[in-house]
């Protein structure tokens, strides 16, 4: 059963395997703590050698220019190629007059019938906004509306 510990160093222990947990995530993860793991298995000798391979095979990888794809790099080389294929595809059917559909013009919009009774009369009365307001600033109680 794990149990909790309270003090200082617990938590600056806690603290420091999250940096280090971090740290190694930017640099590859768990595989970057295997390779510690392994190097720390070898002498000094061995370990200077080794890592002396490993910067330099670092060097020429990051000097050369040839990169490995990360999957969203090669979901995104698809996508632009599928796209690319599909508009020359579009550009040479319209070149040739294939599935040109002429562009139809749509009517215009119009007023129509409101639904009310033709019997209702309609008001012949027109609203003057000026009007209606020189009255409400010429009162001297103001409406609640």
């Amino acid at each position: 059963m794990k149990q909790k510990f309270d003090g200082n160093f617990s938590l600056g222990l806690k603290s420091l395997e999250l940096q280090v947990s971090a740290l190694l995530e930017g640099c590859g993860g768990e595989n970057a703590r295997m390779l510690l793991d392994a190097l720390s298995e070898l002498s000094a000798p061995e370990q200077e050698r080794t890592i002396g391979l490993f910067l330099k095979l670092i060097n020429r990888l990051k000097t050369s220019g040839v990169r490995l794809p990360e999957e969203g790099d090669e979901n995104l080389k698809e996508f632009e190629e599928t796209l690319y294929n599909d508009l020359l595809s579009s550009m040479s059917e319209a070149a040739n007059g294939e599935s040109i559909q002429p562009v139809t013009r749509r009517r215009k919009f119009a007023v129509l019938d409101g639904g009310k009774d033709s019997s209702a009369k309609a008001s012949s009365r027109t609203i003057d906004f000026n009007e209606a307001r020189r009255r409400k600033t010429g009162r001297a109680i103001t409406l609640i509306n």
